[in-house]
């Protein structure tokens, strides 16, 4: 049996990977803050890789987590769309959380630059674990992963989500099979809906224009997940989604997690996407993002002193 805030975090880590956004831990603070007892078993465990940090034996008061969300058809490499880096200090009570954009330039451990989606394909969640180490200078501690295929179950569980799209969206690639055509206006998405709505990149601002339109999505849902009615429909939830979370935290790690972000208030939970430009290297559209501009996000992002 878990608590029921503990179920809470996972719900939410796992909706996080899902819609992926900047402002995520505002869902996080939010529904760790619930006082509902609803324990329950879940039937479903996670797939948990080995831990060798032993959270819980030596517990730490700062955490960098990695959060993935991949993407994988049938036959197909899968690829990472989502990608970003937490980090929880308990004793500075902030939370900071870097959005890296899936065109970024990075180099891979051989020497090679590619775009950060790419290491999913190669090399799985080491090779991403440790680009990003690399390419951000510092520890990543813990991961977590969650394919998309189950996004549209898990906003059609929910009743939909209600959103005001700022703009038409319409994208038409047959070959992919995908066709979005969502209207401008306040509107109740469902999953297929709210699946075009996170993707859609297709106007001029590209990934980063997606990455604001995930921030916006996450705090609609966060609305909507913390309406009571959301209580009873935890469990459907949790067992929707549990069987399919890769990490190497441990389910019982996640009270460790709970109680090191359990003082943190909504004003100290600091977001932002990863600063660059857009550049065509080679003929390879890329984000690019300079030394100095990485050193000064992490250093007031206290991922490095």
């Amino acid at each position: 049996m878990l608590h029921g805030k503990l179920q809470k975090v996972l719900l939410y880590l796992v909706l996080l990977l899902l819609i992926t956004t900047v402002s995520g831990m505002v869902m996080f603070y939010c529904l760790l803050g619930q006082e509902k007892q609803n324990n329950f078993q879940l039937e479903k465990k996670a797939e948990v890789k080995n831990n060798n940090n032993q959270f819980l034996a030596n517990p730490k008061e700062e955490i960098n987590l990695l959060l993935l969300g991949t993407d994988q058809k049938q036959d197909e490499r899968a690829r990472s769309d989502t990608l970003m880096i937490a980090n929880i200090d308990g004793a500075t009570e902030e939370i900071s959380i870097i959005s890296i954009p899936r065109d970024t330039r990075v180099k891979f451990p051989d020497g090679k630059y590619h775009k950060i989606n790419a290491a999913y394909s190669y090399g799985g969640v080491e090779l991403v674990q440790n680009t990003i180490s690399q390419f951000l200078g510092i520890e990543i501690d813990y991961y977590l992963n969650i394919n998309y295929n189950n996004f549209t179950d898990l906003v059609d569980l929910i009743d939909g989500v209600e959103l005001k799209v700022a703009k038409d969206l319409q994208y038409v690639d047959q070959a992919a099979s995908l066709n979005i055509d969502l209207a401008a206006g306040k509107q109740i998405l469902n999953g297929e809906q709210a699946l075009d709505y996170v993707r859609f990149r297709h106007d001029y601002l590209g990934d980063i224009g997606r990455v604001q339109r995930q921030q916006k999505f996450l705090r609609a849902v966060a609305d909507k997940l913390l309406t009571p009615s959301m209580v009873f429909k935890l469990p459907k939830l949790l067992n929707k989604v549990s069987n399919t979370v890769d990490t190497n935290l441990a389910l019982s790690d996640f009270a460790v997690l709970a109680k090191l972000i359990k003082d943190i208030k909504l004003e100290q939970i600091k977001t932002v996407t990863l600063p660059g430009e857009a550049d065509y290297i080679s003929g390879i559209s890329y984000w690019v993002v300079t030394e100095e501009k990485l050193n000064s996000l992490l250093t007031s992002f206290n991922f490095i002193s």
